[in-house]
């Protein structure tokens, strides 16, 4: 169970924003739990209105895309957002690393991957770079 608090016209502001490339703005109140939440919300709005193919198959995803399968472009696009929410669960677990003082252990200033599960539905990472101790 969470709060949820929304503004209809901070939304608008941010995608606004988005839209011009401009700094997403200061919510009225400052960035507390519930505006960050809201921000959140936003985002994962924003970033899943791209559809599956722009975002979650990294840097090559039209060549990806162009040598997959029809059936495995389906099942791309049938686990965009469980794996919309896996990515954002790895790069929040790499913001707790940084605010922890870990991060630099473990992580590059740039950190690029693909976020998947495996056969076995197990989440993994195809790392790109910034894995200092990359499998």
């Amino acid at each position: 169970m969470h709060a949820v608090h929304f503004e209809k016209a901070y939304a608008e502001q941010v995608l606004q924003a988005i839209d011009a490339g401009q700094p997403i703005p200061v919510p009225e109140g400052g960035w507390s739990g519930d505006n960050m939440m809201m921000l959140l919300g936003i985002l994962h709005a924003g970033v899943t209105s791209q559809g599956a193919h722009s975002q979650q198959l990294g840097p090559d995803a039209a060549k990806i895309a162009a040598r997959q399968h029809p059936e495995n472009r389906e099942a791309t696009e049938a686990t965009f957002h469980r794996d919309v929410a896996d990515a954002t669960r790895f790069i929040a677990s790499l913001t707790f690393g940084v605010i922890d003082g870990r991060y630099d252990e473990a992580y590059g200033p740039l950190v690029q991957g693909v976020v998947f599960r495996n056969q076995d539905r197990h989440k993994s990472i195809y790392p790109y770079q910034g894995f200092k101790h990359a499998r």
